[in-house]
């Protein structure tokens, strides 16, 4: 039997990536180093056994036979394949200070982290209070740690209008003395604790929409199952609630019921300033939030150059309008979404099978997502296609020198470019056209696009057949628009954000940046938003991953499967370079292009096998 021994926490000393525990037995006093974020405090009561393969826990409070594990530190193992490459995953908690680092370097990448959009490079940890647990997702190769996201596991908050609407239904809890008749103020103080809300999800924006998030829910979830607990109690239930899920449901493939939207204050906000105008005391918790939304009123007022009253006025107005971001300036919109609560899905998932089957009866009917793709059906069909170039040369004497001297005659040049016989592509079809450089790979584009783009002059085309649906091309934006206002502008604004998150850009700095600030990866996303957003059933893209590195390339190319399978599109890709990236296309067909000879038709196998 391992020997155990019984200690009180008389002191706790929280560093930047550890804790230090000071241990009292026997009036003895010992220093144990554990994660910053483990769940201890002080006047804990913790069990310890072993030296070499030291372990730590508390008792469950319900179940005294139960561990709740401090040390070892949590870790979970997990893999993902995108295209040929493989990720090996570690999820685990911040033990060392490249951990730490990490976990702030990766805070960046969250618009909560940094709301200011001046220091963009400036590592600021804001989270020094407070109970919640960090767990990182490290990519493991041979040379070094990828660290690619995080979850940050919080307390719930106490005022969220679907759990209350949701929990109104008596539960019992099979094994646990756990029960509420209604969720009234009583069962929220008892049982309040335990929920664990999901605070927050970040990803590394290479690594993003290939299901990182998903792999840091599981985690999350045998986390909570084992290791979270306040007072000595474990939690049933996981929630999440966040605006982004209006545009992006992530969750509910996790396993999460949807139980309603939070209220916001957009019904309400305007009376609530009113109040605070007329001189409402401030008396803490909600009312000390609704004179910080006053403060920005007044900012609001001042930027216009308005009365306090014009500016509530404005804001009822604003709040209440379908699109209500179209109502005011850039500037003046920014500085509102600081006042203004838009309302947000709220998503909960039981942690055991008696909180599962509760779920089961209390959640609600997914509301229908507003925001409507076309759906195609469209078919590319080509018979008996030939191209010819056709070069009238112009009289010079050095051109006379050159047909002299080579014995050539004429004074016109005739290139068959392309011939094919037969072609026909359905929706959902992904076309790779490979081969060398000029060996007509972009004019094969060209003529798929002709009905938006007309052919050269000196380019003749004759067929027996010729069907081309509505064609969009891969193509940038201006380098000087924001992200956010070309699409705003172009598509709406939900169209635009479902979109976006569609491809992966799901974070808020990258949307309000121009084009040309965006990296390689990002730009490849946005072209393949403005592909979506346009709707159009063919997609021509010209150079496609040839400047990519491996792991973007891949990632990008399972974006593009996911909306090619999802809008039934065709997709055309031409491109020199991409033996790194070819596994990642779900591919229907690959066209050989090469000098002098009829492009040559085959499957994805049969090219792989002959040329890769």
């Amino acid at each position: 039997m391992v020997k155990k021994d019984i200690y009180i926490v008389s002191s706790i000393k929280t560093l930047e990536f550890e804790k230090i525990l000071t241990l009292s037995r026997d009036n003895i006093k010992t220093k144990v180093n554990v994660p910053r974020f483990s769940p201890v405090m002080k006047n804990d009561e913790l069990f310890m056994s072993g030296v070499i393969d030291k372990k730590i826990w508390l008792k469950n409070f319900e179940n005294k036979d139960d561990e709740i594990l401090i040390f070892p530190t949590f870790l979970m193992k997990d893999s993902l394949r995108v295209g040929k490459i493989k990720f090996d995953i570690e999820l685990k908690e911040i033990e060392t200070e490249e951990d730490y680092k990490a976990y702030l370097e990766l805070e960046r990448f969250h618009y909560r982290s940094s709301p200011s959009l001046v220091n963009q490079d400036e590592l600021i940890d804001k989270n020094k209070s407070g109970r919640k647990s960090i767990l990182l997702a490290i990519e493991k190769n041979k040379s070094k740690n990828n660290y690619i996201g995080y979850i940050e596991l919080a307390m719930p908050l106490m005022m969220v209008g679907p759990r209350h609407k949701s929990f109104k239904l008596p539960f019992k809890h099979d094994n646990r003395d756990i029960n509420w008749a209604e969720w009234n103020q009583t069962a929220l103080k008892e049982n309040l604790n335990l929920i664990v809300r999901i605070a927050r999800i970040v990803t590394h924006p290479t690594y993003r929409g290939i299901g990182i998030a998903k792999i840091l829910i599981k985690a999350a979830e045998l986390f909570c199952q084992s290791r979270w607990h306040i007072k000595k109690r474990k939690p049933i239930f996981l929630e999440i609630s966040a605006e982004m899920l209006n545009y992006y449901d992530f969750v509910s493939s996790c396993g999460f019921s949807y139980c309603g939207h939070s209220d916001g204050n957009i019904n309400r906000i305007a009376k609530d300033m009113v109040a605070i105008h007329r001189g409402q005391k401030k008396e803490g918790g909600i009312m000390s939030l609704q004179h910080k939304y006053y403060r920005f009123l007044t900012e609001f007022a001042d930027l216009n150059n308005i009365t306090i009253e014009d500016s509530i006025n404005r804001i009822k107005e604003i709040a209440e309008a379908e699109h209500p971001e179209e109502k005011t300036d850039p500037t003046s919109w920014l500085l509102l979404r600081r006042i203004l609560r838009f309302p947000r899905p709220y998503y909960i998932k039981g942690l055991d099978e008696s909180t599962e089957n509760y779920l089961e009866k209390v959640k609600s009917e997914k509301p229908k997502n507003n925001i409507n793709f076309k759906n195609f059906n469209e078919t590319v069909s080509l018979k008996d296609l030939t191209l010819w170039a056709n070069i009238n040369l112009p009289k010079s004497k050095n051109i006379d020198v050159i047909k002299n001297s080579f014995g050539l005659t004429g004074d016109k040049i005739s290139q068959k470019l392309i011939q094919l016989e037969s072609f026909n592509v359905k929706s959902g079809s992904i076309i790779l056209l490979a081969g060398a450089s000029g060996t007509g790979k972009t004019i094969f584009l060209d003529i798929l696009g002709s009905n938006k783009t007309p052919l050269e002059n000196n380019l003749d085309i004759s067929y027996e057949e010729l069907i081309i649906p509505q064609t969009s091309k891969f193509s940038s934006l201006d380098n000087n628009e924001t992200i956010i206002d070309y699409f705003a502008n172009n598509f709406g604004i939900e169209k635009s954000l479902y979109a976006l998150s569609s491809v992966g850009l799901s974070e808020a700095v990258p949307l309000v940046k121009p084009y040309w600030m965006l990296s390689k990866g990002q730009k490849y996303r946005v072209k393949l938003a403005k592909l979506l957003c346009e709707e159009n059933p063919v997609w021509l893209l010209d150079e496609f991953g040839a400047d990519l590195d491996p792991i973007t390339a891949n990632i990008v190319c399972v974006r593009l499967n996911k909306l090619i399978k999802k809008t039934g599109s065709i997709a055309f890709l031409a491109v020199a370079n991409h033996s790194h990236f070819f596994s990642a296309l779900n591919l229907s067909r690959v066209i050989v292009f090469d000098h002098g000879i009829k492009p040559k038709e085959m499957t994805a196998r049969e090219y792989k096998n002959d040329y890769l």
